[in-house]
């Protein structure tokens, strides 16, 4: 409910109407909100009811620079070991995020792109790496895909991934953890980018309404 957003950052959950709401009894509730609590999904600020954590800048970007390293890992240790088969799926996932690009479904293309990267995770044979980075992809499903919708990242993120996979056709270890890091650095400036762009909108938004609204004064004077 979390990752679908039917509960809202900074909403606060009442354990017996969110027991109500999924048809079970208060003690599985309780139980679940206490995992996702030491998950960091949720907090108790004043000591009593869950709030669903906020996610800010700050938070962002630590998620991007683990999962750059994560990622860089990930590929460079893929390329030693991964199959045909594997670099199949891979083929075939860059071809279904080519069919969303084109249909311009960014919740589906970024749903593929985790999943073409935690395909190559697992490729790795390392079942730590590949568990660490499913953790971090369910925090990515806290984020609107706000990067996938600004100009041009959509086909420089589709070049990327066909160099990546290049580079695991060719075993070349440091060529694809260079393109893995370097794919994340470059997802993480365009997302910066444009919730700057975001922000400065919205701050454009309000003193518009502030400079068209009337005065106290002058709504008193009509009265």
């Amino acid at each position: 409910m979390i990752l679908s957003d039917e509960l809202a950052s900074g909403e606060r959950i009442n354990e017996s109407d969110l027991a109500r709401r999924v048809g079970v009894s208060r003690t599985p509730v309780r139980d679940a909100l206490q995992r996702l609590a030491l998950e960091g999904y949720l907090a108790r600020p004043d000591g009593r009811a869950y709030v669903v954590t906020r996610l800010g800048p700050e938070d962002i970007v630590d998620v991007y620079r683990v999962r750059a390293v994560l990622e860089g890992l990930a590929a460079e240790e893929a390329t030693q070991v991964i199959t045909r088969s594997e670099l199949g799926r891979l083929e075939d996932l860059y071809e279904a995020m080519e069919d969303a690009r084109a249909e311009h479904d960014d919740r589906r293309l970024a749903t593929l792109n985790s999943t073409f990267h935690l395909t190559i995770a697992e490729a790795s044979r390392n079942k730590y790496l590949a568990s660490m980075l499913r953790d971090i992809y369910e925090v990515f499903e806290r984020f609107r895909p706000v990067a996938l919708t600004q100009p041009g990242r959509r086909d420089s993120a589709a070049e990327e991934h066909g160099r990546l996979i290049a580079a695991l056709k060719k075993g070349d270890a440091d060529a694809a953890r260079e393109i893995a890091v370097d794919h994340v650095h470059r997802a993480l400036e365009t997302r910066q980018l444009a919730e700057e762009h975001l922000r400065a909108r919205s701050a454009d938004a309000r003193a518009s309404a502030s400079r068209h609204s009337p005065s106290p004064a002058s709504a008193r004077s009509t009265d």
